[in-house]
């Protein structure tokens, strides 16, 4: 038998674990994807285009998405408007930030979660 409590205001509750069922539920466990929507703006002095040295950390942190657990689903770019676009799945938005600090001072980032659109319209029919 293996015990579990958890304190709950003046009162302490006890329960019994079902060891089996509870590592069935490890077991089965698949981390949560997120999906994020990344828009970077940088200037004419750190646009990729006019830089080497930026293009290339640019280009070598894209390619290294997948040591930091993320998966870039799709990059566009604004060229005119030195703006860019990258929609990203995560685990943690943490990720997200370890994986982008190579380029961090490049560019300035608004950082959305953001949801499949006929998922959520889906959810809400429920």
């Amino acid at each position: 038998m293996v015990l579990g409590g958890v304190v709950w205001g003046k009162f302490v509750m006890c329960f019994e674990i079902n060891p089996i069922l509870y590592l069935r539920v490890i077991i089965n466990h698949k981390s949560i994807k997120m999906i994020f929507h990344i828009t970077a703006t940088h200037n004419y002095e750190t646009c990729p285009a006019h830089n080497e040295e930026v293009r290339q950390t640019f280009a070598k942190t894209l390619m290294g998405s997948d040591e930091k657990q993320l998966k870039v689903i799709s990059t566009y770019v604004n060229a005119p408007a030195h703006t860019f676009y990258i929609t990203i799945e995560a685990d943690a938005i943490e990720n997200i930030y370890q994986w982008l600090d190579p380029i961090i001072t490049d560019n300035h980032y608004d950082i959305e979660p953001v949801a499949d659109m006929m998922a959520a319209l889906n959810n809400t029919n429920q």
